[in-house]
């Protein structure tokens, strides 16, 4: 008995994952390069969008037959076709695609042998239209007598974002300066992060993050105090590739406590930091103000930057 030779349906490779800011994305392919026997039989290609079970696409080649869902079919560019006449309609071309169609992009590929599958991601992303950052006094554990002793107070970091698609993330981190290079940890305990999504026309999220930091967490008591023109906010937009020089980077662990917030969105590459310096002696001078929050304090107790990271695509 000689063995079958037959070849099943094999997928050879995949559209690589790809992101772009809303209304930048003239045209996407989606291409599902595969492989078939002459003798497969009932050849079907069909497309999914995340873990909806009904296909946005499907074409069965016996038929030369193809159908869209009304989902993607507005953006579809019907006349587009690869070159082998075996696989033609493989792929999708989407035209101007907007934030809705981002996810999980599935191929299938069967035929009366076998089937397989593979997967990549598109992500069309509306950046955040408000990203804020705030430290304010813990109006619970903090003491409200006018004694200056603040050794029992911590207090709270509040990061959030809106207007923003798809699902964000959101870190916070804290930077330190060790053998005179900056470096991070991201802080987790007593944090808590609630998501939420406005289904309208166009639905965005918004996402805000909370951290408590207790007085033992924070060592700004140690810190060395400056002068007023030294501390004056600074609002600036730098590049990743940025770093500080040895003696700013001193400087900053003598002046203050700082910390990061880091939003993103999974799968592509946008970041958007925020960062906050906290001077020692800041509680003392905020509580003449209980209700406000250091982001709008004085400049003496407050450094705020911003760094703004957003490529169109992924490499």
């Amino acid at each position: 008995m000689v063995a079958s030779t037959t070849q099943a349906v094999r997928i050879n490779s995949i559209s690589r994952p790809q992101s772009f800011r809303s209304g930048t994305a003239i045209e996407v392919i989606l291409d599902c390069d595969f492989s078939i026997d002459d003798n497969d039989e009932m050849l079907v290609v069909k497309w999914f969008l995340n873990d909806d079970s009904q296909h946005i696409y499907q074409w069965i080649q016996s038929r030369d037959y193809r159908i869209y869902s009304d989902k993607i079919k507005p953006y579809v560019d019907e006349n587009f076709f690869v070159q082998d006449p075996k696989t033609r309609h493989r792929a999708i071309r989407l035209l101007n695609p907007p934030a809705i169609l981002s996810g999980k992009y599935t191929c299938s590929v069967s035929s009366l042998q076998n089937e397989e599958i593979n997967s990549t991601y598109l992500v069309i992303y509306e950046p955040a239209r408000s990203f804020e950052m705030a430290a304010i006094e813990d109006e619970e554990n903090g003491h409200h007598d006018g004694n200056d002793n603040d050794d029992d107070d911590g207090f709270n970091i509040t990061c959030t974002a809106f207007g923003i698609y798809p699902e964000p993330e959101i870190k916070l981190l804290k930077i330190k300066s060790i053998n005179e290079t900056l470096e991070s940890y991201e802080i987790e305990s007593n944090t808590t992060t609630i998501i939420s999504f406005r289904s309208m026309t166009n639905g965005f999220y918004s996402i805000t993050l909370v951290s408590h930091i207790e007085q033992n967490q924070s060592s700004t008591t140690t810190r060395m105090a400056q002068s007023n023109n030294e501390l004056n906010p600074s609002r600036a937009r730098l590049s990743l590739k940025s770093q500080p020089s040895s003696s700013s980077a001193t400087t900053m662990n003598q002046i203050a406590e700082h910390y990061e917030c880091r939003l993103s969105i999974p799968n592509t590459d946008y970041v958007e930091v925020k960062r906050l310096a906290i001077q020692d002696g800041w509680r003392t001078k905020w509580r003449s103000n209980a209700a406000s929050t250091l982001s709008s304090f004085s400049s003496w107790s407050i450094i705020p930057t911003i760094i703004f990271i957003l490529f169109s695509g992924m490499s």
